[in-house]
């Protein structure tokens, strides 16, 4: 367990920027958290790098197609960085896979998105003025099911440098030395070899084990592929 105070200082001690058990300057360090959070915004974009892939479940309304997702939204939880995988499970506890939509054209091109039906494709617009996004369903539930979620979770963003960090194993060592190369390029350092090599070997390390993570898919059924419906599905319905 360590704080961004602790991170910081191991970056700036690895650029000799402060010898061993000096405090660092406040102003610096202010500096080396901002930098901090904006690494970490950066990491939370790529999914080798993000600390999770969380599946999280929530409770459609019938008739109702769109919903608000974050903090106090209809869909309350902290807003995802992206919807990876989605599937819908009925009252007798059967998946029904869900289509995630990566274009707002392709959603927009559905025509008949007023139909009340088990929804099959999901488009997530995320909006970047607000804390929370917007799921849009191409269908009107006439169900009240329960749809699940396999969503990337966002890094925290520190507000103070004596924020308490729990982090996975592996992560501390990779961030205090990816943020030593961000700094050094702030600061008009070299980065030693040494800490480039820690760096390398230990963000090499986060993305292999991030990557061997599967997530849950539910299992076919008549036309559906891998958790999307196939165009098999997509010619009967005719979108």
């Amino acid at each position: 367990m360590s704080t961004p105070r602790d991170l910081i200082a191991l970056a700036m001690s690895a650029l000799t920027l402060k010898a061993a058990g000096d405090s660092v300057d406040p102003t610096d360090e202010a500096d080396a958290l901002v930098i901090l959070n904006m690494m970490l915004g950066t990491w939370g974009n790529k999914r080798n790098r993000i600390l999770s892939s969380v599946k999280e479940s929530f409770s459609l309304v019938i008739g109702q197609a769109s919903y608000t997702i974050g903090t106090g939204g209809d869909f309350s939880t902290e807003r995802p960085v992206k919807i990876e995988t989605a599937y819908i499970q009925d009252s007798d506890g059967k998946d029904w896979p869900i289509k995630v939509i990566e274009d707002r054209a392709e959603y927009e091109s559905i025509v008949d998105k007023d139909i009340d039906a088990r929804p099959y494709k999901l488009y997530f617009e995320r909006t970047f003025t607000s804390s929370r996004g917007t799921i849009l369903l191409n269908r009107a539930p006439t169900d009240a099911d329960t749809i699940y979620l396999v969503m990337w979770k966002p890094f925290t963003t520190f507000t103070s440098v004596t924020d308490t960090v729990v982090l996975p194993n592996g992560y501390e060592e990779a961030i205090y030395s990816q943020l030593a190369i961000r700094l050094a390029g702030h600061w008009g350092k070299e980065v030693p070899e040494s800490t480039a090599a820690v760096a390398a070997d230990s963000i090499a390390a986060i993305e292999q084990v991030n990557l061997e993570v599967k997530l849950l898919v539910p299992d076919c059924t008549d036309g559906i592929e891998q958790g999307n419906y196939s165009s098999i599905t997509d010619a009967k319905s005719g979108d």
